[in-house]
């Protein structure tokens, strides 16, 4: 049962009564049109020159940066969600606002989300069943390793939504909590696609859930990490340099790609708890834009750190880039070229 009993809140809140969504929509448009010229070219040469790895893991590698891709156009696009904090409301100024409930729209981000999530996992979890030794603690059978994945789809697909499906409340009485306890932000409930968490009590489950999923996930990928290594290093001595030099360097790759995925999807949730511990006439709205485009742009990096730090990705981009710059002699040049000719002839002949 749930304790906490709500008081009036009778403060103005500055990012509801200024609200003005057209600078986000055009940034957020910006933002998908760069994301999906730079992945669309990571995509073509990926798929193009990964002839080296294994289908299973060339496709779930593909999956999870393309989910990855999906899920952060579908925020900026689709979704394209405003945080109202210190109020508890998100305000949803996508295409599809007021046609689909934003609670609805969530949730779909939030599976989309943790489809790349959990290809991250598989993909740690592929290169472990490759390099570990047979006979040893860590070569397991492919029905063990088919109970792991199951596990961890479990933990990331149904906590999450397990926390996030109570919070869903019609828009009549979301209206309705409004006008009972934010009666200055009423105005709220006349832009379509508002939402505003009205179960406190879930609230503050649902963040000690997330917490606790962050914390065990990192160190989960963490003890992969580290077996990985093990493994490497316990076979270095029956493999030749340059192998184990490519193992360690294909770690080392995919530990950057998923630091600056990190980095980019870190940011809007610190500044969204930054703003909630801010006072309600605080002006957040163009932090909260910069949030929302960074995390938008989270598969921009990613995409160029792949390109640039495999050397054949890298050699057949500027290969292709190269051919495409070539242009034909311009007729003065072609003319300069055929005039030169005869003297060149000339001086031939006049040597020999």
């Amino acid at each position: 049962m749930c304790s906490i009993s709500l008081e009036i809140d009778e403060r103005h809140f500055y990012i509801v009564e200024n609200f003005k969504p057209m600078s986000q929509i055009i940034t957020m448009l910006l933002v998908n049109f760069v994301s999906i010229g730079v992945n669309l070219v990571m995509f073509y040469v990926t798929i193009l020159n990964s002839k080296n790895e294994s289908t299973l893991y060339r496709l779930v590698s593909f999956i999870h940066n393309f989910s990855l891709f999906l899920a952060q156009f579908y925020w900026g696009f689709i979704l394209n969600p405003i945080p109202l904090l210190p109020l508890p409301g998100v305000q949803s100024i996508g295409v599809l606002r007021g046609t689909v409930s934003t609670f609805m729209l969530l949730v779909t981000w939030i599976f989309l989300f943790a489809v790349s999530i959990f290809m991250m996992y598989m993909i740690m979890l592929i290169r472990l069943r490759v390099l570990a030794r047979r006979g040893h603690i860590f070569h397991l059978r492919n029905s063990t390793y088919f109970l792991i994945f199951l596990i961890i789809f479990t933990l990331v697909f149904f906590p999450i939504l397990s926390r996030i499906l109570p919070f869903y409340q019609s828009e009549e009485a979301m209206k309705n909590h409004l006008l009972q306890y934010y009666p200055k932000c009423v105005s709220l409930a006349n832009h379509p696609g508002f939402f505003v968490f009205v179960n406190t009590c879930q609230s503050k489950k649902g963040v000690f859930v997330v917490l606790i999923l962050l914390f065990g996930g990192a160190s989960l990928y963490l003890v992969v990490c580290a077996i990985i290594i093990y493994e490497i290093k316990m076979q270095s001595y029956a493999w030749n340099v340059n192998k184990t030099k490519n193992h360690i360097k294909v770690l080392k790759h995919t530990i950057v790609q998923n630091i600056f995925r990190f980095l980019f999807l870190a940011i809007a949730p610190a500044i969204v708890l930054r703003n909630t511990f801010l006072p309600s006439e605080a002006d957040t709205i163009n932090i909260t834009l910069f949030a929302n485009a960074m995390f938008t742009a989270a598969p921009i990096p990613c995409a160029i750190v792949i390109l640039t730090q495999n050397t054949t990705y890298r050699n057949f981009l500027l290969s292709r880039i190269y051919c495409f710059n070539r242009r034909a002699p311009s007729s003065s040049d072609s003319g300069s070229s055929r005039s030169s000719a005869p003297s060149t002839v000339f001086r031939q002949t006049t040597v020999l």
